[in-house]
């Protein structure tokens, strides 16, 4: 697969968490920052939904498919990100509690 590929599903993980958090990621260093991209996908398997779980799986797949072509086969791939606990079948809403703190409800709605 090639690098497109990658920014289309950064790009659909980004808009998914905007509608699912109201906060998106930035996709640039979803591309380029193996850590920043091991966040973004397991708070993706964390989400509870659906879409997000699978656009997080397909991330990691891409990310980690070897170059087709002859070429691109010479150069020294970089590891791409692989969260190191699987995903958990029965996951809790926590983060819900987090995006809560950093949208607060105005005064008096509470």
């Amino acid at each position: 697969m090639d690098s497109t590929h990658r920014l289309h599903l950064a790009t659909r993980i980004h808009f998914a968490l905007l509608r699912e958090l109201g906060s998106g990621i930035d996709v640039g260093l979803m591309l380029s920052r193996d850590l920043y991209a091991l966040d973004v996908i397991n708070v993706c398997r964390a989400s509870e939904n659906e879409e997000l779980e699978q656009l997080a799986e397909q991330f990691v797949r891409v990310s980690q498919a070897q170059p087709s072509d002859g070429a691109a086969a010479s150069r020294p791939v970089r590891p791409r990100p692989v969260t190191p606990f699987p995903a958990q079948p029965t996951r809790s809403a926590w983060w819900r509690h987090l995006s809560a703190a950093f949208h607060p409800s105005p005064i008096g709605a509470r």
